[in-house]
């Protein structure tokens, strides 16, 4: 299994679509779904570099292009790839990974008709999904499809008060 959330979501998912015959189940937490649906990052430019669309330019011409050096990471393109159990978590309000980039994400696996489980966090940014609900759900997740048995109903992750954020 592989489990990762927000850059470490988008790698559990590039995971389970790069190596679907390791990865049988994954947990994507607030996963970019393609990157140039984000604001551009130091962190992901570094090693993509800068978007090079098919004008030249940087700037998308198109509502739907993708960079041409951006494809190989763009997890739509690939959605026909998923084999494995996959969980996405997002959250409503998130305000590092737009919730139009997971939506679109999701829109793709359905055309590909691959099954995949979500938990959408209503009300809630990029950095409540650890919440102890949700990090109760993701090992329930991975117990349930890597052990193959049914974890406990009324187990609670109980965390002091001063250190929620």
């Amino acid at each position: 299994g592989i489990i990762g959330g927000s850059y470490g979501g988008w790698s559990s998912l590039r995971g389970m679509l790069e190596f679907p015959d390791f990865f049988k189940v994954g947990v994507a937490a607030v996963p970019p779904g393609s990157m140039h649906n984000m604001t551009l990052d130091y962190h992901f430019t570094a090693f993509q570099g800068r978007p090079l669309y098919s004008d030249g330019g940087e700037v998308r011409p198109t509502p739907t292009e993708v960079p041409r050096n951006w494809q190989i990471t763009d997890g739509r393109q690939q959605a026909d790839r998923l084999v494995g159990k996959l969980l996405i978590v997002m959250g409503e309000l998130d305000e590092n990974v737009l919730p139009g980039s997971t939506l679109q994400l999701m829109n793709a696996f359905i055309k590909q008709n691959k099954d995949f489980d979500l938990i959408y966090l209503p009300d809630t940014n990029h950095g409540e999904s650890g919440s102890p609900y949700v990090v109760r759900r993701m090992w329930d997740f991975l117990v349930r499809h890597l052990q193959g048995v049914e974890p406990p109903t009324d187990f609670k992750i109980v965390v002091p008060e001063e250190s929620l954020f």
